[in-house]
């Protein structure tokens, strides 16, 4: 047991020290906090996916096991089953022991969000059965029996080589028991209009056609925590889209679209940056907004908006490489998740809200061999966007989920060794915390100083804690 005067030696910390994450956050250009340090809530994650903030403060993602040599193949892997599991919530600040809440489903699970009674709904399938071309939307009660399903079919002439599928949903809560939920539809190809279509059948829905290249809505209602039902079919609502796979809203409920850009001959980078999109609330279902790819793109090198599409609504912003406080540049490729920040919740945001976009970057590649997978925010009142983590940062790999609760950040990190075709990368997922309200010692004042015995009394402490079991304390 340690003794009260060691205690009152570490002044500065409290009884329990959580694991540091790897890394530290950097908000100097946005007027916020220069250094905040994370903490680990849960490693040894098998290609952990789709982040979200779940019922009572809780945290759902996905993970996918395989036995495959090459790990994922891109997402096509016959061997590759996912689950959807949960960080529930304990109160004060604490979550308790990750635990498995859905699953088995066939494929990479790449996404998993909560209707308001606490139905999940897991996206599926990315390339099940080494490409069949077939993805599912299941609808899962809290008690983990899937309720409902809805299966996308691709051509199966081409589904094995359609480059960006769907496999990405956003639950937005209504009135009631009545959610809307937007997926997307993503390119066949890297650079050419889709001109194939996507069959969708299950919950009424019938062999319904689905555009590629696009952003669709429906509505679903759920008459009890175990039954629900799809109130408006599937509704295109954007379109020129190569691979919008991060999906958001802000206050205003205007939807926040992330969209990766055009590859090329990507040598080094790619040739059409990541875009920030914008469809005001009161626009969405109107009409549907034409978004011009591939014809109208922002060139990564350069910044010029290329306008191949005099008709289409160009980007709020284009991730084009921005240099970091010290005026490196840095680079984002790979848009896979977007977080709102509300101004109320941090004073660093304007008046308008900003957003937080993570970027997986090179596909196998972590740590400082990852020279795109930089973490920026970007400010809507100002326009300000600037990177809050560099790419290349040593112990990262993907971070592809981020999620808000309160002024609490967290980021979701796929694959920490960078390994997503190899088997290598199975147990390397992590989730961190960021609280962004307290303040941050200047780096290298506190733990570094410490003398051994105080570094010895922490460890002893956390050892202690951690065979307690009694979960994961946020800072």
């Amino acid at each position: 047991m340690l003794k009260k005067s060691i205690l009152a030696f570490v002044v500065s910390l409290p009884a329990f020290a959580a694991p540091i994450a790897p890394f530290t956050l950097n908000f100097s250009q946005a007027g916020g906090p220069g250094s905040v340090s994370g903490t680990v809530l849960d490693t040894g994650l098998d290609f952990s996916y789709g982040l979200s903030v779940g019922p009572g403060g809780s945290l759902l993602f996905g993970q996918t096991t395989t036995t495959n040599p090459a790990g994922l193949v891109y997402g096509t892997g016959p061997q590759a089953t996912g689950s959807a599991w949960q960080l529930p919530g304990l109160g004060n600040g604490a979550f308790g022991a990750p635990t498995q809440v859905a699953g088995s489903f066939a494929g990479m699970v790449t996404s998993v969000k909560s209707l308001s009674d606490g139905v999940m709904v897991v996206d599926s399938g990315a390339g099940a059965a080494g490409g069949t071309g077939t993805r599912t939307m299941s609808f899962v009660s809290p008690g983990g029996a899937t309720i409902g399903s809805i299966a996308f079919t691709y051509p199966s002439a081409i589904a094995p080589s359609w480059e960006h599928s769907n496999g990405m949903s956003l639950v937005v809560p209504g009135a009631g028991a009545t959610s809307t939920i937007y997926f997307i539809v993503g390119s066949a190809a890297d650079q050419a209009q889709t001109t194939a279509t996507v069959s969708v059948s299950g919950m009424g829905l019938n062999n319904v056609s689905l555009n590629g290249d696009s952003v669709y809505s429906m509505t679903v209602q759920s008459t009890s925590a175990n039954s629900v039902q799809i109130t408006s079919a599937p509704q295109q609502i954007a379109t020129g889209l190569r691979n919008p796979f991060a999906l958001s809203v802000n206050a205003a409920g205007d939807l926040l679209i992330g969209d990766n850009g055009i590859d090329g001959l990507h040598s080094p980078n790619e040739l059409g940056a990541d875009t920030l999109k914008l469809i005001p609330a009161s626009q969405i279902g109107k009409s549907v907004v034409d978004f011009g790819f591939p014809n109208s793109y922002v060139n990564f090198a350069t910044g010029q908006y290329v306008n191949g599409d005099p008709t289409a609504t160009p980007p709020l912003v284009a991730f084009t490489p921005k240099a970091d406080s010290n005026g490196v540049l840095q680079n984002g490729e790979g848009i896979s998740a977007l977080a709102y920040l509300t101004p109320s919740e941090f004073s660093f945001v304007g008046n308008q809200g900003g957003v937080i976009a993570t970027f997986h970057g090179n596909f196998d590649l972590g740590g400082t061999a990852n020279y795109e997978n930089a973490v920026f925010y970007y400010d809507f009142a100002s326009g300000m966007l600037v990177p809050i983590l560099d790419d290349q940062t040593p112990g990262v790999g993907h971070l592809d989920g981020v999620a808000v609760i309160g002024n609490n950040l967290f980021l979701e990190d796929m694959s920490t060794n960078g390994q997503v075709n190899e088997i290598g990368g199975l147990g390397q997922g992590a989730i961190y915390e960021f609280n962004l309200a307290q303040a941050t010692p200047e780096p290298g004042t506190w733990l570094p100083g410490l003398s051994g015995l105080a570094l010895m009394c922490l460890a002893q402490t956390w050892r202690a804690r951690k065979a307690g079991g009694s979960g994961r304390q946020r800072p």
